[in-house]
């Protein structure tokens, strides 16, 4: 769904590309793929954004990523701060990256998850906050760092 929704804000690949210009990945996806669609990201070729599980986590290295879809639905905020800080600040003086995350409003439960991701990103000195009201409006965001 979050393919989907980001797709239409990027460039389209040419055509006869293997990859779309943003790529999903799981645990699903067959390791030599994984690789595949990671060396065409690294390599700024037809993949320019990455979607993942736990696939694109901790050993995966990406310094030149300087957005991060937050769409996990928890509130850790070791785990929030470290993948933050991940594209924030992955390269010396690399100071910038776009952090977008969901207000789950669908369950209470996850609403609070969505309340304590919102203080921890408020309470770093370090990162500007800016809440979007409406999912359109990402599209002067996209691009901007």
């Amino acid at each position: 769904m979050i393919k989907k929704i980001i797709e239409p804000f990027l460039p389209q690949p040419l055509r006869g590309t293997r990859f779309k210009s943003v790529e999903f990945l799981s645990t699903d996806t067959d390791r030599a793929v994984q690789s595949e669609v990671i060396d065409s990201y690294l390599a700024d070729e037809e993949v320019k954004m990455l979607i993942g599980t736990s696939v694109l986590g901790e050993g995966v290295d990406l310094p030149i990523s300087d957005a991060l879809v937050y769409a996990r639905g928890e509130k850790a905020e070791v785990s929030l701060l470290q993948n933050a800080y991940r594209v924030g600040t992955a390269v010396p003086g690399k100071t910038e990256a776009l952090l977008v995350d969901f207000a789950d409003r669908h369950s209470a439960k996850l609403l609070r998850h969505s309340e304590e991701r919102l203080r921890t990103y408020y309470g770093e000195e370090t990162f500007n906050v800016t809440v979007l009201d409406d999912i359109s409006q990402l599209e002067g965001w996209v691009g901007a760092t």
